[in-house]
């Protein structure tokens, strides 16, 4: 018959060897979380990101042009909003055009992004 006393002990033998466990996030930060997976997974957004991690400052008309054709523009600058509103992008003006551009948090998630994608590459 297996007790809890016995059923632990067996555990515990088979299973000396425990990584160490970060703290579980707050629910703060577990909705900060779930807000950068929602930005992140959007198809038009990570182009943006990718375009703008890859190639720096760019101008609206060219990321609108390599990104998709099918959106409106307003649609577009609606993209543009979410990624100004969570930190990631920012924009100043040079002569009449809008130049976007990565911010700090930006180019750290893209490098995270880009490790990622990494990683599942060798695993496959």
């Amino acid at each position: 018959m297996v007790t809890s006393e016995t059923f632990s002990a067996d555990f515990e033998s088979d299973h000396t060897e425990r990584p160490e466990r970060l703290p579980f996030p707050s629910d703060d930060e577990i909705g900060a979380a779930a807000q950068m997976a929602d930005t992140l997974g959007d198809e038009t957004r990570m182009g943006i990101l990718r375009i703008l991690y890859q190639d720096g400052k760019t101008s609206v008309t060219d990321l609108q042009k390599r990104i998709t054709s099918d959106m409106t523009q307003g649609g577009f600058s609606h993209q543009l909003r979410v990624l100004r509103d969570r930190k990631m992008v920012e924009y100043g003006r040079e002569g009449s055009r809008n130049m976007y551009y990565l911010t700090e948090t930006g180019r750290i998630v893209m490098q995270r992004v880009q490790n990622l994608i990494s990683s599942m590459q060798q695993e496959s």
